[in-house]
């Protein structure tokens, strides 16, 4: 009943029980959702890292603009 109310499987609850301390507490990190080094960077180098991603993609000129163009 506990599995099919939380929609989750056994091996998820087996995994997360053997994680658990005496405590009652996660002895072990589950490493979900961590940031790549990138994301540590400041404001400034974030911005440069946004830029340099779109200028990776191909320049087309504006659809106003192709029907003079070949």
């Amino acid at each position: 009943m506990f599995l099919n109310t939380f929609s989750i499987s056994e091996k998820t609850t087996r995994t997360a029980l053997n994680k658990k301390s005496q405590t009652g507490m996660l002895a072990q990190r589950d490493n979900r959702g961590g940031r790549p080094a990138e994301f540590e960077k400041s404001d400034e180098a974030r911005k440069d890292a946004v830029i340099k991603h779109i200028q990776r993609f191909p320049a087309v000129e504006s659809h106003y603009c192709r029907e003079k163009t070949k």
